[in-house]
C-alpha cells in the first residue's frame, strides 16, 4: 500500500532540497543564502567571497549588507592648511601626503623632506571589477563600508577604481574614510563605475587624489555617471596633482572633478547634495562641479537631467570651467532645474595662457540647454575671463527664473603676484556670445540679481558683463546691486554689443513692490512665442514681496530629503521583480505621467494609482530597465470609500508646527476638476493656482465624513507641477478638500493659513 505524502510536507521537503542545493553553490567564507539570489554580507571575507561568487555564476544577484563593515583601522583626514592629508594607522599619524606634489612626508615642517611609503594593508579590488560573468544589486540598508584605501595605475585592463564596478544599482551604502591615488587613469572614483542606479547613497571623509599626464581623467564619487542618481549625499575632497613646480610649463591632460561625478550623459541627478572641496595644483584644460564637472550628452531632447540638487563645495585652483552645480555643459540636451549653490568659487587662473577660463554660481560653460529657477548664494572671484551668479559663458539655450544673491568677478593680480586680464562678470551671465546662426537662440529671462558685481580689468552688468549676438535676448529682468568696474558698466549689460534688450528695471531705484508690479505686469502681457523658452520648462514664474524683498515664488529653499541611516537589514527582494528605477533611458521631462501603478507597469504606457485614505499625487513615468528589475512597487491602495467612524474628527492634523512668525502666510488657492485618464479612468484634479512655500499638506472627506490627512509620496509642488491626481471609484458623491502649504527654513515648516474647503461630485 502506498500513502500520499500531505501536501505541505511535500512543500517542505521540496524546499530542504532546493535549499541544500544553492547551499553547494555559495563559496567558502560566504554568509547563508537568505532567499533565492539573495546574499547577505556583514563582513570583510564576505566581500571578498562575493567577488568570488561573481566570477562563478552569470545569474543575477542581490547582496544584501547586514551590519557596519570596516576593511582596515586605517583612518584618512584632510588638513586644509598645510594641503596634506594625514594618514593614521590606529589613531596615530603614520604619513603625510602631499596634495600639490603627491608626495609622502613623515612630519608638516618644510625640512622634513619626501619619504618612501609603504602601506600596511593591500589596494582594494572593486566589487564586479575584472573576468565576472555575472551582475548584481547591493542594498545597504543604511550601513558603511570603512577604511579603504586604492592606488590605482592605468594599466592593462586595471582601470577600474571604488568600492564597486558594473553594477545594476547601489542603494543604501555609506562609504566613510576613504582614500584613493590614481596615476593616468581614466575613471577614478568613490564609489564605483558603470553603476546604472544609485540611490541614497553617501560618502563621508574621502580623499580623492589623480595624478599623471596625457589622459583625460573623470574623478569623483563615480567617475561617469548614467541611469539615475537620487537621494544621495556626498562629502569629499578631490584634488588634481601637478607633479609640476614649473607654473609655465604645461602638462597635457583633461580633469573633469566633479563631487557627485566627473562626467555625466543620459542620467537624472535629482534630490542630491554635496559638500567638500574641489582643488587643481596648475592644471589646464579642466572642468570642476559642484555636483558634476563636465556634461556631455550629444542628443536631442533633454537626455540629462539635474533638479533638487544643492552643493556648498569650495572650488579652488586654475579651471577651463568652473561652477557650482556643474562645470562644464556641452552640446545640446541639458536641463539644470531649481538647484541651489551655498559654497565658493575661486580661479587662480594665468591669463598669459591665453585660455579664458569661465566660472558660475550654476554652470561655468553653458553651451546649451536650460537653467530653471536655480539660486546662488556662492561667491564666483577670479582675475581673468568670465564670471557670472548664474554662468560665465553662455553661448546658446535659456536662463530663466534665476536669482543672484552673491559677490560675483574680481580681475585683481592672484595670489603670485600674476597681473589680471580682462575679466566680464555679470550678475546672471559674464558673457552672452551668440554669433552663429546655426544657433537656437541664447535668453535671459525673468531674472534678477542682488549681488555685488565686480571687474577691475574690464566690464560689469547687473545681468550680463557683455551681450554680443543678434540672437541673444535680455528680458524682464532687474538688478538691485552695486557695480564697480573701471571701464563699461550698466544695470544691465555692461558691454553692449548685439541682441535685444527690453523690460530692464532698476531696483536700486524702485521699492520692491513697484519691482514685483512690474515683472509681473510683463509676464501676463508676455507672448512666449516671441522667446526662445525651450520644451519642457515650467513657464515663467510669478513675484512677490516677502519681508520687504522680492522673491521669486518658485526658488526652492533647502531641497535634499533625508537619507535613512539605517534600515532593517530584511532580506532584500528578488531581482526578478520590478525594480525602483533601473532605467537604461533617460525619462525625458517633457512627458509626465500619471500616479505610478501598483501593479508592474508596461512602459510604454502611463499608469496611475487609484486613491485611498491616503492617495498618492502624480509623478513622472520612468522607464523600465533592460536588465531584470530588482525592487516591488509598494501595495496597491484601496479605493476611495466612504469612511466609518473616526477616532479624531479634527480637520487639522496630529502635529502642527508652530509658525516663525506671529503671522502666518495666506492660504493656498486650488481649484477641483473631474477628468479622465488615457484608460477612461476618472480621478479628480488638485490645481494649486497660489501657493506660499514649496510643499503641500491636503485633507480630505466624503460628504458627512471625517477630514483625513492624506498620506503622499511627493509633496513637492515644483515636482507634480502644482497638480495632485487622486482616482475614485464611488459617483454621485461629494468630496470635499483643503490645503494648506509651508516652506523649510532653518529645517523647520514655516505653514500658512489653512485653505477654505472646496467640494465636488464624483459621476
Amino acid at each position: 500500500m502506498y500513502y500520499k505524502i500531505p501536501k505541505k510536507i511535500s512543500v517542505i521537503i521540496r524546499f530542504i532540497i532546493i535549499f541544500a542545493m544553492l547551499m553547494q553553490l555559495v563559496p567558502a567564507g560566504l554568509c547563508t543564502v537568505a532567499a533565492a539570489n539573495v546574499i547577505n554580507i556583514s563582513s570583510v571575507e564576505d566581500l571578498l567571497a562575493a567577488q568570488d561568487y561573481l566570477k562563478e555564476h552569470s545569474e543575477w544577484v542581490t547582496f544584501n549588507q547586514t551590519c557596519d563593515i570596516k576593511v582596515s583601522p586605517y583612518t584618512y583626514d584632510y588638513k586644509q592648511d598645510a594641503h596634506r592629508i594625514e594618514i593614521s594607522y590606529q589613531g596615530d599619524v603614520e604619513v603625510y601626503y602631499d596634495v600639490e606634489d603627491g608626495q609622502y612626508y613623515s612630519s608638516l615642517t618644510a625640512t622634513g623632506g619626501a619619504i618612501d611609503y609603504q602601506w600596511r594593508v593591500a589596494s582594494w579590488t572593486p566589487l564586479g571589477s575584472g573576468d565576472v560573468m555575472g551582475s548584481y544589486y547591493y542594498q545597504g540598508n543604511g550601513h558603511t563600508i570603512e577604511g579603504i584605501y586604492q592606488k590605482k595605475t592605468s594599466v592593462g585592463n586595471d582601470v577600474a577604481s571604488g568600492v564597486f564596478y558594473h553594477s545594476s544599482s547601489i542603494k543604501n551604502v555609506t562609504v566613510k574614510n576613504y582614500f584613493g591615488i590614481g596615476k593616468n587613469m581614466e575613471k577614478l572614483s568613490i564609489l564605483g563605475n558603470e553603476i546604472t542606479g544609485i540611490y541614497g547613497c553617501k560618502a563621508e571623509n574621502v580623499q580623492l587624489a589623480a595624478m599623471g599626464s596625457g589622459y583625460n581623467t573623470h574623478m569623483g564619487f563615480v567617475g561617469e555617471l548614467s541611469g539615475t542618481v537620487k537621494n544621495t549625499t556626498v562629502n569629499a575632497n578631490l584634488f588634481a596633482v601637478a607633479q609640476n613646480s614649473d607654473r609655465d610649463i604645461l602638462q597635457p591632460g583633461w580633469y573633469r572633478m566633479g563631487i557627485l561625478g566627473g562626467q555625466c550623459g543620459r542620467v537624472t541627478i535629482e534630490n542630491c547634495h554635496t559638500s567638500g572641496l574641489i582643488r587643481n595644483a596648475g592644471r589646464e584644460l579642466s572642468a570642476a562641479g559642484g555636483i558634476v564637472g563636465y556634461g556631455v550628452t550629444g542628443y536631442t531632447g533633454y537626455n540629462t537631467v539635474l533638479r533638487y540638487c544643492d552643493s556648498d563645495v569650495t572650488i579652488d585652483g586654475d579651471f577651463e570651467g568652473a561652477g557650482g552645480i556643474m562645470g562644464i555643459q556641452d552640446e545640446a540636451g541639458m536641463l539644470l532645474e531649481h538647484c541651489r549653490f551655498d559654497g565658493k568659487i575661486r580661479i587662480a587662473d594665468h591669463w598669459q595662457d591665453r585660455y579664458f577660463n569661465s566660472a558660475g554660481g550654476i554652470c561655468g560653460k553653458f553651451t546649451c540647454g536650460v537653467i530653471n529657477a536655480c539660486v546662488n548664494y556662492g561667491t564666483v572671484h577670479g582675475s581673468y575671463g568670465y564670471y557670472g551668479g548664474i554662468a560665465g559663458f553662455v553661448s546658446s539655450g535659456e536662463i530663466s527664473n534665476c536669482i543672484n544673491e552673491a559677490e560675483i568677478g574680481g580681475g585683481f593680480a592672484d595670489e603670485q603676484g600674476y597681473e589680471s586680464g580682462d575679466l566680464f562678470a555679470g550678475g546672471i551671465a559674464g558673457y552672452m556670445n551668440n554669433k552663429n546662426a546655426w544657433k537656437k537662440g541664447l535668453s535671459v529671462l525673468n531674472c534678477g540679481n542682488r549681488g555685488k558685481i565686480i571687474s577691475q580689468s574690464g566690464s560689469a552688468g547687473g545681468v550680463a558683463g557683455c551681450q554680443n549676438g543678434e540672437l541673444s535676448e535680455i528680458a524682464n529682468v532687474w538688478n538691485e546691486a552695486e557695480i564697480t568696474t573701471k571701464l563699461e558698466a550698466d544695470s544691465v549689460t555692461g558691454t553692449w554689443i548685439s541682441g535685444s534688450r527690453e523690460h530692464c528695471i532698476d531696483g536700486t531705484q524702485s521699492t520692491p513692490e513697484e519691482l514685483c508690479k512690474s515683472l509681473n505686469q510683463w509676464i501676463a502681457s508676455a507672448d512666449m512665442d516671441e522667446h526662445f523658452t525651450m520644451e519642457g520648462t515650467d513657464p515663467l514664474s510669478t513675484w512677490e514681496v516677502e519681508d520687504g524683498k522680492l522673491q521669486l515664488r518658485s526658488i526652492p529653499e533647502s531641497t535634499v530629503s533625508p537619507v535613512p541611516t539605517k534600515e532593517a537589514a530584511t532580506a532584500t527582494p528578488k531581482p526578478a521583480k520590478t525594480a525602483e528605477v533601473e532605467s537604461s533611458r533617460t525619462p525625458v521631462p517633457t512627458k509626465t505621467a500619471e500616479v505610478e501603478s501598483s501593479r508592474t507597469p508596461v512602459p510604454a504606457k502611463t499608469a496611475e494609482v487609484e486613491s485611498s485614505r491616503t492617495p498618492v499625487p502624480a509623478k513622472t513615468a520612468e522607464a523600465a530597465s533592460s536588465h531584470p528589475p530588482e525592487e516591488t512597487k509598494p501595495a496597491k491602495a484601496e479605493p476611495l470609500q466612504t469612511p466609518g467612524p473616526e477616532k479624531t474628527a479634527s480637520a487639522k492634523p496630529a502635529r502642527t508646527a508652530k509658525p516663525a512668525k506671529k503671522r502666518k502666510a495666506s492660504a493656498p488657492v486650488f481649484t477641483l476638476k473631474r477628468k479622465k485618464n488615457k484608460e477612461n479612468q476618472s480621478y479628480i484634479q488638485v490645481k494649486i493656482k497660489k501657493h506660499y512655500g514649496n510643499y503641500v499638506e491636503v485633507w480630505a472627506k466624503i460628504e458627512k465624513g471625517s477630514y483625513k490627512k492624506l498620506k503622499l509620496s511627493q509633496n513637492r509642488l515644483p515636482a507634480l507641477k502644482n497638480k495632485l491626481k487622486f482616482k475614485y471609484t464611488i459617483s454621485g458623491k461629494k468630496f470635499y478638500f483643503k490645503i494648506r502649504t509651508y516652506k523649510l527654513q532653518k529645517g523647520k515648516k514655516i505653514y500658512s493659513k489653512m485653505s477654505n474647503r472646496k467640494g465636488i461630485v464624483t459621476r
